[in-house]
């Protein structure tokens, strides 16, 4: 059975603390880089968090293109609990137009 990123990030959107136990970006980010990492041959969708950096980048107008989707958010807004809080703004955001 395949594992799909997207839709595990949409539940914990729902409650992250029950996943993640910390309202930080850096929390989300070692989970679920320990969710992918468990067997990544059967993680569907590996790649959006890729693609999701290089809209944060393209979006914000940043050109720091060795850092990670966490370190983005959290350059940007400076506060890791701030920084979560947006990264789910962002990523449904990045989902919708991708999707269009």
């Amino acid at each position: 059975m395949q594992n799909n990123i997207v839709k595990l990030l949409l539940e914990i959107e729902k409650r992250p603390m029950m996943y993640i136990g910390h309202n930080s970006i850096f929390c989300l980010k070692a989970f679920l880089d320990g969710w992918h990492f468990r067997n990544p041959k059967h993680t569907e969708n590996s790649e959006i968090l890729i693609e999701f950096t290089d809209w944060i980048q393209e979006n914000y107008h940043i050109d720091r293109y060795s850092i990670s989707w966490d370190k983005l958010l959290f350059l940007l807004y400076q506060d890791e609990e701030i920084a979560l809080n947006n990264f789910f703004l962002n990523f449904n955001q990045f989902l919708r137009e991708k999707n269009q």
